[in-house]
């Protein structure tokens, strides 16, 4: 199966062979529900979460012999305030984390609606970011309890 190489902001996702380092410029498929392009792509369970601007997809690995071996799933009308304004995708954790485009932290466990989880005055400082690639979110693991934090240029 090939495997997806890389994203660009015009949308396009391109994809290698298996173990291959090089990709063919004519082998991509394109997330296009939503203006705007592609900000990042993570693993989310056994699908691929595609986040842009204005909006999210998630594809599925459809097993398709040709052409793209992934097919759009859904479309979620949230989109990403940049590129690593996302995190949870690491191993031994459960909810993708991320700062949405409305300035708000929401958390993906599963299903394909975003559920918000911050507050008030976390919202306020991450809308005072005008340059929203400064925007870092982690997450972690201590023993029994998972943790995100969302970090700017001045919290």
């Amino acid at each position: 199966m090939p495997v997806l190489e890389n994203a660009r902001q015009d949308g396009r996702l391109f994809l290698s062979a298996i173990n291959d380092i090089t990709d063919n410029a004519l082998d991509f498929s394109k997330a296009e529900s939503r203006p705007g392009g592609i900000y990042n792509a993570v693993p989310y369970g056994e699908q691929l979460l595609i986040s842009g601007p204005t909006g999210s997809e998630v594809w599925s690995n459809a097993g398709n012999a040709t052409g793209s071996p992934f097919s759009r799933t859904a479309v979620i009308p949230k989109g990403l305030a940049s590129t690593f304004a996302i995190a949870g995708f690491e191993e031994g954790f459960s909810t993708v984390v991320f700062v949405g485009d409305d300035n708000a932290v929401y958390r993906m466990d599963g299903g394909y609606a975003p559920v918000r989880i911050s507050t008030q005055d976390l919202d306020a400082l991450i809308q005072k970011v005008s340059d929203k690639t400064q925007l870092d979110v982690t997450v972690g693991v201590s023993p029994g309890h998972m943790w995100a934090t969302v970090t700017g240029p001045t919290f």
